[in-house]
């Protein structure tokens, strides 16, 4: 199917997964490097994207692709298993994750601004032997439909972490929502002092602020309504 002047002209403003990766130091040994980080993060995370999450199945998405199309990535070939997993495992993750987040923020740019949904989440398959569960806190953004930030949640709460979140992404002309666990003072005035507009969720767990809300947007008195509490 042709693509539209306008889908082409975004296409053409945000940069490839591949420029987005050649950000990240490769920090291997000379003899390591048979295979580009750049473009091996390219395949994985294109591979991602299209649903597949272990090993195996990345890989055997990688070997359906034709040679020309992994020349573009800088490959050779398609790495072993062995391969894929010695070359995760020294890839650093907060560079890896912050190169994505980048290149997300940009795509995100490039369309009309969305809104910035922050929620929290238990990631799935993630209880260790110990019974504890990875928890984090995302910020999604609707128009580009993808994550332009996330923590985990280890010594502090939801709430704390929206907070350092919000700094690494551009709130201005945006609206941020969020459930009731980001119904808090700080959290709202770092999106007004960030130019943006908020709309959280307020439940009965703050039972005077529900109630203040609720007086707020009540229909003025009058002598044919009933008198405002």
């Amino acid at each position: 199917m042709a693509r539209s002047k306008k889908e082409s002209a975004f296409e053409e403003s945000i940069p490839s997964l591949l420029e987005a990766f050649a950000e990240i130091p490769d920090h291997r040994r000379a003899q390591g490097r048979g295979y580009g980080l750049a473009g091996f993060l390219a395949l994985v995370t294109s591979a991602m994207i299209a649903g597949r999450r272990k090993l195996r199945s990345i890989r055997r998405w990688a070997l359906k692709l034709r040679p020309a199309q992994l020349r573009k990535l800088g490959l050779k070939g398609v790495p072993s298993l062995g391969a894929f997993s010695t070359i995760l495992s020294n890839v650093n993750a907060v560079e890896c994750e912050g190169a994505l987040a980048r290149w997300a923020a940009t795509a995100a740019g490039a369309r009309a601004m969305g809104n910035l949904a922050i929620d929290g989440k238990s990631l799935r398959g993630s209880t260790s032997e110990e019974g504890v569960v990875v928890h984090l806190v995302s910020v999604f953004e609707t128009s580009a439909r993808c994550v332009l930030a996330q923590m985990p949640i280890e010594k502090t709460n939801e709430a704390k972490i929206a907070l350092e979140l919000l700094d690494q992404v551009d709130v201005a002309g945006r609206l941020v929502t969020g459930d009731a666990a980001f119904a808090q003072r700080e959290l709202c005035r770092k999106v007004i002092e960030k130019r943006g507009d908020y709309l959280v969720t307020v439940k009965d767990n703050q039972p005077t602020l529900r109630s203040d809300c609720q007086v707020a947007f009540e229909p003025p008195s009058s002598p044919f309504l009933p008198e405002r509490s």
